[in-house]
């Protein structure tokens, strides 16, 4: 071996990554017994590192038992705080290369065998085709996957959000994960702590705000049995958020809420991958046969911040009586309202097929409106871009880090603006076509599945590591 850093009080977070994993090959092997047995990974950068200041490099090797057992003394001194689980002691296809060996000369600490680090990725059921892109991804980098339907994962327990499965333990038993990969972050995040797992928590909207609107609104009908839901099922997200080892907000602007929240969590932003190879694909989807010039707008009724916007939107259509509105999705929300005061020349299309009929009906409308009051960062605004449709949305939350041309952000409650921009769109169709293009560029360029995919990747070597 090459020459090493002689000291033993080295900081290096690197170096303090391998020396975590050396524990855990030790703790999990059972021929290992002593420190002489850790088999441990070096990076082949790391053979001729850098000396820290004021420190010099040994000119001569040292001994492979003796690096090991400074690596054991520097485990035990410190980390002794960082929980102790039971990991496969295995190489994972994928990981840095580097350079193996085992201190008691032999190869009897070292694995013969390259596994693939596995991966579980759990995803709500309108966001499931995202999150199997990202799969799909990843595993072409290296790492096992298997994607589990959140709502899938609970045929016991119908509200699984309310009531834990043991269908979930059974199946984390099985697949052994050593990450858990969650946009949900419920009960699945308690199983995961409870096997030992590391979960990331892929947040997807303002956490707090959509709870906050959702217990007023049922405060607001006076169902003490709904209150107390509420309450639990907040609670139980709260500790899921608690028990992740780390929090990957889909946006900026939701970071910064998340960190002033949780101020103690790690933090990181990964934004919505997209294959535009699929995503601009409308095979297979039916034709709705819209009425032109139509405007048209995607929406899951399961936020009521959202649907203020929505609502406020409903003025726009008043006063443009001669355009055609569409807005498709469903969500518990929808009957109410539908059951308001809607102008004529506005149709809701109810849930639509996902992918084929929703890249059928961004196909057919001339301009995509978002009317959101709350968004963190809306698939529906990216996928229109993606579709080459000049967007309209609301300057809120994380929506102006999602949008090409920031002249077309508009305050959801200023109904002016809105008829302003999708007047001058349809107006100025060469324009409109040009501002398409460049939004799909946009996506491309900084969405890209394999850009998002690789970025996951590399954080969760670190993760597991």
């Amino acid at each position: 071996m090459k020459q090493l850093i002689s000291s033993s009080r080295t900081r290096d977070v690197e170096i303090f990554c391998v020396i975590r994993r050396a524990f855990q090959i030790c703790r999990g092997s059972p021929s290992c017994t002593s420190a002489s047995k850790i088999a441990i990974v070096i990076p082949a950068a790391w053979l001729k590192p850098q000396p820290p200041h004021g420190q010099r490099l040994k000119t001569e090797p040292e001994s492979e038992l003796l690096i090991v057992k400074r690596v054991y003394v520097i485990l035990h001194a410190q980390i002794l705080d960082v929980t102790q689980h039971l990991v496969r002691p295995r190489l994972w296809h994928g990981e840095l290369c580097g350079t193996c060996f085992a201190a008691s000369g032999d190869s009897g600490g070292v694995r013969s065998g390259i596994e693939k680090m596995r991966c579980l990725l759990v995803a709500q059921n309108q966001k499931i085709f995202l999150i199997r892109q990202l799969a799909q991804a990843i595993e072409r980098l290296g790492v096992e996957t298997s994607v589990l339907n959140y709502s899938d994962s609970a045929p016991l327990s119908p509200r699984f959000t309310v009531v834990p499965s043991p269908e979930f333990a059974r199946f984390i038993s099985h697949f052994r994960p050593d990450v858990v990969f969650t946009d949900t972050y419920g009960f699945d995040a308690w199983f995961a702590r409870a096997f030992s797992c590391p979960t990331i928590a892929y947040m997807l909207g303002d956490f707090w705000e959509e709870f906050r609107y959702l217990y007023y609104i049922r405060a607001e009908v006076k169902s003490v049995p709904r209150l107390v839901a509420s309450t639990w099922i907040k609670f139980i997200h709260e500790r899921g958020l608690d028990f992740s080892h780390t929090i990957m907000p889909v946006s900026k602007w939701l970071a910064e809420r998340v960190r002033s929240r949780l101020t103690h969590k790690r933090v990181k932003v990964l934004y919505h991958p997209f294959d535009s190879r699929i995503q601009t694909s409308s095979e297979g989807g039916r034709r709705l046969h819209l009425r032109h010039p139509a405007v048209v707008s995607l929406f899951q009724f399961r936020v009521w911040p959202k649907l203020i916007g929505l609502i406020r939107f409903f003025e726009v259509a008043t006063k443009m009586p001669d355009l055609n509105f569409y807005i498709a999705g469903s969500g518990p929300y929808f009957k109410r309202l539908t059951s308001m005061k809607i102008p004529s020349n506005l149709v809701f299309l109810g849930e639509l097929e996902y992918p084929t009929e929703v890249k059928a009906f961004l196909t057919d409308g001339e301009v995509y409106a978002h009317p959101s009051g709350l968004d963190a960062c809306p698939v529906s605004v990216m996928e229109a871009q993606l579709m080459e449709k000049p967007v309209i949305a609301s300057n809120v939350g994380g929506i102006p880090e999602v949008t090409s041309n920031a002249q077309l952000l508009v305050d959801y409650d200023d109904t002016q603006s809105w008829i302003r921009s999708i007047r001058y769109l349809l107006d100025h169709p060469d324009e409109a076509k040009r501002i398409g293009l460049d939004g799909r560029r946009y996506v491309e360029r900084k969405f890209a599945v394999e850009m998002i995919s690789r970025e996951l990747f590399q954080y969760l070597q670190g993760v597991v590591l």
